[in-house]
């Protein structure tokens, strides 16, 4: 019965290795095809989403962030909602 159980772990161990090794490829492929259709590499592209360049952007980011979570503290879609919207000014 030991026998059968450590069987079982070393072959989900295997899989497991396997699926990460496919997902890092699958990463490495969608990186590259991002690179070669905007000519950014992949921290470029993250960095022109989202920019925090002076105080008024920091503020706004905190007010923002302070709503939202008041939204999801109290389970308050409306607020959350909110929150989007404020975020996308």
């Amino acid at each position: 019965d030991f026998s059968l159980d450590c069987k079982s772990e070393v072959a989900e161990y295997e899989e497991g290795v396997k699926s990460r090794g496919l997902e890092l490829e699958a990463l490495k492929t969608a990186k590259a095809t991002l690179k070669e259709s905007s000519g950014l590499s992949f921290l470029q592209l993250n960095e022109t989403r989202s920019a925090i360049r002076n105080s008024l952007d920091l503020k706004h980011f905190e007010v923002v962030r302070m709503v939202r979570s008041l939204g999801q503290k109290l389970e308050d879609r409306q607020l959350v909602l909110f929150s989007r919207r404020m975020d996308s000014m």
